[in-house]
């Protein structure tokens, strides 16, 4: 994490409708693009499955437990010790290396924490695990733009149906982006998420292209998937959800990286 005068980082968390929604490789994919141009830190919280650090191929000394452990003693400089650096510029904070109870996070630990990482870079980017904790609604609050990652299977809408009721009733609808990952294209024009809009009452402001091939070789070998494959459309879509997303937290207006 870079060092200097304070800065004011914008919160942009990332929660899927369920697991196995490409949630992570989203958060990683983005946060590489983003880096190129501002200060990030990707904040692994899901304390029992995470990957981040482990799809950017990084082995991280120091992980989440560690800045749990420390409680009311975190503070700049141990963040900063514990989040390691991507030859990006990206740091990373993984989760822990062994699974631990999802409440070992409180919402008092989460806004410290916030607070904190909010002081040292222009970009704090919360991957979230899918299941809902008495911690998740403290993050989700203190969001500047929260992304719900689906697919349009009917399980994957289904359950982003849910999820959006709940964020809804606790008034972050207005921050939500809807993200539709894994969407597979006509060979001319766009493809049709009408009826799938129709379910979850919302319009999908981010088709994510169905690219397997080349979102598995980046996970593989921890490469952007600009290194693997050039002006692949599955790029092209992240790098657009990374540009709508800057206007939307404004963090043009943050402070210079």
């Amino acid at each position: 994490l870079p060092r200097g005068r304070a800065r004011s980082g914008r919160v942009v968390t990332m929660v899927g409708a369920l697991g196995g929604m490409g949630t992570t490789s989203i958060a990683v994919q983005a946060g590489l693009i983003w880096a190129e141009k501002k200060s990030v830190c990707l904040i692994d919280m899901d304390v029992q499955f995470g990957n981040a650090a482990l799809y950017l191929n990084m082995r991280t000394q120091l992980s989440l437990a560690d800045l749990i452990e420390a409680g009311e003693r975190v503070d700049e400089e141990f963040l900063r010790s514990v989040a390691d650096r991507h030859v990006s510029g990206l740091s990373i904070v993984a989760c822990p290396p062994d699974i631990m109870p999802l409440d070992m996070l409180t919402p008092e630990f989460v806004d410290k924490l916030i607070d904190v990482a909010n002081q040292t870079c222009d970009i704090v980017l919360g991957d979230l695990p899918s299941a809902w904790v008495n911690w998740s609604l403290s993050v989700l609050q203190r969001s500047d733009a929260i992304c719900l990652i689906t697919n349009i299977s009917v399980p994957g809408v289904h359950q982003a149906r849910r999820q959006l009721e709940l964020l809804d009733a606790n008034g972050l609808g207005d921050k939500l982006q809807i993200v539709a990952n894994r969407v597979t294209n006509p060979m001319f024009g766009k493809a049709d998420l009408s009826e799938t809009e129709t379910v979850l009452k919302r319009k999908i402001n981010h088709p994510i292209t169905n690219d397997f091939p080349t979102v598995s070789a980046a996970i593989d070998e921890g490469k952007t998937l600009a290194a693997i494959k050039v002006k692949s459309r599955v790029e092209k879509d992240i790098r657009q959800l990374v540009t709508v997303l800057g206007a939307v937290v404004g963090t043009d207006q943050a402070a210079a990286t």
